[in-house]
């Protein structure tokens, strides 16, 4: 090992607090383990306490920790490159632009790299002024998320404002832009109050009105993400390999089972409002009672508490903070997938246990 590498791995437990002062946090859930080193979907901490994760480190991990073959491309790439500034171009960014045209639907078949999701979105949004003359507005989701830079925290709820209190974000008002809002496709807490079932899909309509006729001019664009989050990437053309060569039939096949046996577990857990997917994302709501779906907040911050003794991270998320997300890499076996059901429901009873006693 590296020297440099020597000295940071030989810190010790009761140095760190003396490092982590001069550190500015960044955003995410925090108060998890101190984490040191990871194979697929298992990571260890500090302390040498394995945990099984199910955040994919905010999706940038698809196919788990230290990937044999992710690792050796960026090793073998290193050998020849290892940064570029955007004056110049390389045989792999003229590759990876070409292949991400060739997945995108349509006329989206030209691509321009950017640091980050935030900084990506602003120059969609540069693009969609400029090729509508005029157009200056734009429309996002009630809840949505799109980053925290100055051009986008204003189309982030987390930025401006959670739960009816303003936050942080909300001091920057002034100088950042303000977005036309309309309201999520939310079926099981509807903001409109309405039935899916008979509801003829009004908050479409709404969006179709607010265009129409809710705006001072034309709409530049409307912004939205078929699941709302933050989201990484790396080796972006080897990931794309692998995943065309069989992950996604396994991302579908224990999407469809872990959905099953979580929904199983609705029946002995009332407290689980609701269980939505995508594949292997998964997010379960936290309520009170299943009829009032008050939000139960304070569960789900239980339940993550002591997913860390059980040894599973979970994700956090929704405006009240009572969305848990189950997101692991995509290549996750079955015997694993046996493992988060298994640690889920242990945390469920655990955290149960203790909400109770923190009520009396």
């Amino acid at each position: 090992m590296d020297f440099v590498l020597e000295k940071v791995y030989a810190i010790k437990k009761e140095e760190i607090p003396q490092y982590a002062k001069h550190l500015m946090l960044g955003g995410g859930t925090r108060g998890g383990p101190v984490l040191k080193r990871g194979k697929g979907c298992w990571v260890e901490d500090i302390d040498g306490k394995r945990y099984i994760d199910c955040t994919s480190q905010s999706w940038a991990l698809y196919l788990g920790y230290a990937n044999d073959e992710i690792n050796k491309i960026i090793w073998e790439h290193s050998q020849n490159l290892t940064h570029v500034h955007q004056g110049f171009d390389t045989l792999p960014r003229f590759a990876l632009a070409k292949k991400l045209a060739q997945i995108a639907p349509e006329k989206l078949n030209r691509v321009s790299f950017t640091v980050g999701g935030g900084p990506a979105v602003e120059a969609g949004m540069k693009i969609a002024i400029k090729n509508r003359e005029g157009a200056q507005e734009f429309i996002c989701l009630y809840d949505s998320y799109h980053g925290v830079t100055l051009g986008t925290m204003g189309a982030s709820w987390v930025s401006t404002m959670t739960s009816g209190r303003f936050i942080g974000g909300a001091r920057f008002n002034r100088v950042t832009r303000q977005f036309i809002r309309v309201p999520n496709p939310y079926c099981y807490r509807c903001p409109l109050e309405l039935d899916p079932r008979s509801c003829e899909l009004m908050c479409l309509k709404l969006l179709r009105i607010t265009i129409e006729k809710g705006i001072n001019g034309p709409t530049a664009a409307v912004i939205l993400e078929p699941v709302q989050a933050s989201g990484g990437q790396v080796a972006a053309l080897k990931l794309i390999d692998l995943l065309e060569k069989g992950v996604l039939q396994n991302c579908r096949d224990m999407g469809d089972y872990l959905g099953s046996e979580l929904n199983k577990l609705r029946g002995e857990f009332p407290q689980m409002g609701d269980v939505r997917q995508a594949g292997l994302h998964i997010g379960i709501e936290f309520v009170h009672d299943p009829v009032t779906k008050e939000p139960y907040g304070e569960l789900l911050a239980e339940v993550r508490k002591v997913g860390f003794k059980n040894g599973i991270i979970f994700g956090v998320g929704g405006a009240a903070k009572n969305v848990l997300k189950i997101k692991p890499p995509l290549n996750i076996t079955r015997e694993e997938t046996d493992e988060v059901l298994l640690r889920f429901r242990k945390s469920m009873i655990d955290a149960i246990e203790a909400e109770g006693r923190n009520r009396k």
